[in-house]
C-alpha cells in the first residue's frame, strides 16, 4: 500500500513553492527533455513553515535524509534539480559533502487532457503484466526509428552475426553475473539442450517474461558465448556492444547478489517484491509520488544507500550491456521501470567516469570489458588507445579525478603484457574522473577552462621505441582551418552565424567553435592496436613552485601549488595528486 499524506486544495498559483514546482515539470513537459537545471525553493525552514500542503510533504522527505545530528534546519536550503533520468527534491547544507537528493514524479491525472504525469499507485507485491507489455508494444509501434538501431549500426549489420544464424527480434538479459556454479557454455558442451530447471531462477524467470513480451529468443551471455574458444570470445568480446544494440530489449536483473536470486514480482512465477511508496500533496489537488529504490539508469541521481542493486551498478561489464540497449525493462526489489531513450548517448567524459567507479574480478579485464564502447567510439574520434581519443590526445590526458583514485592491481603484480594498464591513461586507475573540458571546442554556457594550443608531438609503442605509431592529435589543424574564410565544412556539420565576429558549427544538437571530421558510416574502420606506451617531442621550460598561503584547493584531495617564471611572475597553478 502507498503512504498517503493529507489532501490539500490551496491553489498552486498562490503557494510560491508549489507554483514553482509545477511550472518546472511544464518547462521540462517529460523525462526525456529534462536537462541539468536546479531551481531553489528556500531554506528548509522557511519551506516547511509556508501554510499549504507541501510543506509536510518537503517535511517527510527532509526526516528521511537528514544527518542524524542535525535538528537546525537554517543553514539548509532546498531546491528542485533535474538531469537526463530524474527529477529531484536537492537537500544542500553548508559543507561540500551535505546534500542529498530524493527523486519523484508527478502523479498521473489521467482524466486531464494535457496533463505531464506519469507516476501512479502500484500494487506493493505484484507487477502487473499488462504494464511491460503495453510499454513493450506502444515502444516498438509508436516510437519509430527513435528507439530503433541507432545510425551508427546503420552500415554495420553483418559484422558481428557472421558467426550467428540473424535473428531479426530477441531479448538480451542483463545481470551481475553467472557464478562458476552455474552453467557457462564450452566447446564440450556447445549443442547441449539445458533443462530448464537446472539454470538459476533469474535466467528462468527471464526466459518466462520474454514469453510474456511475445517473443522468442533470450540472449543470456554466459550461455551464448562459448567461453573456452579464444577466438570466438575475443570476437565476441570486441562486439558486443552490436548485440545489445542489436537486441530489441534488455531485461535489467538490477536486485541480488546473483543469478539465483530472481525477478521479483511476476505473480505465478516469482518470489513478491516490496514497494515502498509515498504520496505527497502539493497545492492545487497535485501530488507528486516518492519511490524508495535504487536507480538504474544511466546519469542518474541515486539516493539510496543500499546493497540492493550494488552488484549491477558497479560491475563493469553490466555497464556496456546497459548503455547501448535500445530499451531496458529494470526489475529492482519494488518498482519495475522502462527506459527507451530514443539512441541518446552520453558525452565521451560521462561514459568513462561512469564506467571507471566499476569494479571488476580480475581488475586487468578493464580494457577487455570497454572494447565495445571503444570500437563504437572509434567511428566517432577515428582511434581511441586505452580510452583515450587520437585527434585530443593531449587534451584527454588532462583526465583529473572528481574524487580520490587508486592504481589498479597490486604492487606485487608483474607488469606482464596482458596485466599491464599504463599509468598515464584512466584505466590504470579506479575512480571517478573527468576530462578537462575545452570551453574553446564545444559551447558552454559558463565557460571555465581554454586549451590554447599543443605544445608537443606524441608517439605510441609498445615494446621498442624504434617503431613508434604517430598519434594524429589534429584538433589544432581543425581549429585553425574553421577560421580562414574559404573553409570548408566537414560533411554532417552546419555552420550558425551568431554574430558577425563568431560562428558556431552544429551536428546533431551540440554546438562546437570548430568541426572535426566524422568518418562516414559507410566506410569501415577497424580499430586502432592498443599500445601502451608514450612519447613526446616538445620544448623544456623552467617553472618554480611554492606552497599557496591561502591553502587554494577545491576539496580536501584536490591540492595545488603555485607556478612561477623563472623571473617572479605568476604562471598558473599545478595540482597534485
Amino acid at each position: 500500500m502507498a503512504t498517503l499524506m493529507p489532501e490539500g486544495s490551496r491553489d498552486s498559483g498562490t503557494c510560491p513553492a508549489c507554483f514553482k514546482i509545477m511550472e518546472f515539470f511544464r518547462k521540462v513537459q517529460s523525462f526525456s527533455d529534462i536537462v541539468h537545471e536546479e531551481r531553489r525553493l528556500g531554506s528548509i525552514s522557511e519551506v516547511t513553515s509556508m501554510p499549504c500542503p507541501h510543506s509536510e510533504s518537503i517535511q517527510v522527505l527532509w526526516d528521511s535524509g537528514k544527518p542524524m545530528d542535525l535538528n537546525v534546519s537554517d543553514t539548509w536550503t532546498v531546491a528542485l534539480y533535474s538531469c537526463p533520468s530524474d527529477i529531484a527534491f536537492y537537500f544542500r547544507g553548508p559543507g561540500p559533502k551535505s546534500y542529498f537528493f530524493r527523486t519523484f514524479s508527478l502523479m498521473a491525472k489521467p482524466d486531464q487532457i494535457g496533463h505531464t504525469g506519469e507516476s501512479r499507485v502500484i500494487d506493493a507485491e505484484w507487477i502487473d503484466h499488462a504494464v511491460p507489455q503495453l510499454w513493450y508494444d506502444t515502444c516498438l509501434q509508436e516510437h519509430g526509428a527513435k528507439c530503433e538501431k541507432p545510425l551508427w549500426m546503420a552500415a554495420q549489420h553483418g559484422s558481428i552475426f557472421r558467426s550467428f544464424q540473424i535473428l531479426d527480434s530477441f531479448i538480451h538479459l542483463g545481470l551481475y553475473d553467472l557464478s562458476p556454479n552455474y552453467c557457462h557454455t564450452s566447446r564440450t558442451v556447445a549443442a547441449t539442450i539445458f533443462i530448464t530447471h537446472d539454470l538459476p531462477r533469474t535466467v528462468r524467470y527471464a526466459i518466462r517474461t520474454t514469453k510474456l513480451l511475445g517473443e522468442t529468443y533470450l540472449w543470456v551471455d554466459s550461455l551464448c558465448i562459448v567461453q573456452d574458444d579464444a577466438v570466438s570470445l575475443k570476437h565476441n568480446l570486441n562486439n558486443m556492444h552490436h548485440i545489445y544494440a542489436g537486441s530489441t530489449l534488455c531485461l535489467v536483473a538490477f536486485a541480488g547478489l546473483d543469478a539465483n536470486h530472481g525477478l521479483r514480482g511476476l505473480e505465478g512465477i516469482s518470489a513478491p517484491r516490496a514497494v515502498e511508496q509515498l504520496v505527497l500533496p502539493v497545492a492545487g489537488q497535485e501530488a507528486v509520488m516518492w519511490y524508495n529504490t535504487p536507480r538504474a539508469t544511466f546519469d542518474s541521481l541515486r539516493e539510496v544507500s543500499t546493497e540492493i542493486g550494488k552488484r549491477y551498478n558497479e560491475r563493469g561489464w553490466t555497464f556496456q550491456e546497459f548503455i547501448f540497449a535500445k530499451r531496458r525493462l529494470i526489475f529492482t526489489e519494488g518498482p519495475v521501470s522502462w527506459i527507451c531513450p530514443c539512441a541518446t548517448y552520453p558525452s565521451l567524459s560521462r561514459v568513462v567516469s561512469e564506467f571507471n567507479v566499476r569494479y571488476f574480478t580480475f581488475w586487468e579485464d578493464i580494457l577487455k570489458a570497454f572494447l565495445g564502447i571503444q570500437n563504437h567510439l572509434h567511428r566517432n574520434f577515428v582511434g581511441l588507445n586505452h580510452g583515450h581519443p587520437d585527434m585530443f590526445f593531449d587534451i584527454s590526458l588532462l583526465w583529473e579525478p572528481e574524487l580520490e583514485v587508486s592504481r589498479r592491481g597490486s604492487p606485487h603484480d608483474a607488469p606482464t603484457e596482458e596485466r599491464y594498464m599504463p599509468t598515464w591513461s584512466w584505466m590504470g586507475w579506479h575512480g571517478c574522473l573527468e576530462f578537462l573540458h575545452d570551453d574553446e571546442y564545444e559551447w558552454n554556457w559558463a565557460p571555465k577552462n581554454g586549451i590554447v594550443e599543443p605544445v608537443a608531438q606524441w608517439f605510441a609503442f609498445q615494446q621498442s621505441a624504434s617503431s613508434m605509431r604517430p598519434i594524429t592529435c589534429d584538433w589544432h589543424k581543425y581549429k585553425m582551418l574553421a577560421r580562414a574564410d574559404a573553409f570548408c565544412i566537414p560533411d554532417g556539420w552546419t555552420r550558425i552565424k551568431d554574430s558577425p565576429d563568431e560562428d558556431f558549427f552544429e551536428i546533431g544538437v551540440a554546438l562546437f567553435y570548430y568541426p572535426i571530421p566524422v568518418p562516414s558510416l559507410a566506410s569501415p574502420i577497424d580499430p586502432i592496436v592498443q599500445l601502451r606506451f608514450i612519447f613526446a617531442e616538445t620544448t623544456r621550460v623552467y617553472f618554480t613552485a611554492r606552497k599557496n598561503d591561502t591553502a587554494y584547493y577545491l576539496l580536501e584531495y584536490q591540492y595545488y601549488v603555485t607556478l612561477y617564471t623563472l623571473s617572479g611572475q605568476f604562471a598558473g597553478y599545478m595540482r597534485l595528486y
